[in-house]
């Protein structure tokens, strides 16, 4: 995924409201569920994921294999 397109999907995901779930899932095949506004954290391409028990995960735009909301891929 490109880091404009990166950018702009994760922020215009965040700015739903009602927010919805969303799924990032990572060329790893690691699955991150986006489940409030403030999960992910993100800018110029990268992006840190707060997990559940104070977890984070850092990834880039070019680690990310898809994003689906509510079972639509994008």
């Amino acid at each position: 995924m490109s880091e404009d397109n990166f950018d702009s999907l994760l922020q215009s995901l965040c700015s739903v409201r009602p927010f919805q779930v969303f799924t990032i899932t990572l060329s790893t095949g690691k699955q991150l569920e986006v489940d409030f506004p403030n999960a992910i954290t993100f800018r110029d391409g990268l992006a840190v994921f707060h997990g559940p028990g104070g977890k984070f995960l850092w990834f880039g735009h070019d680690k990310v294999d898809r994003i689906e909301l509510s079972g639509i891929e994008t």
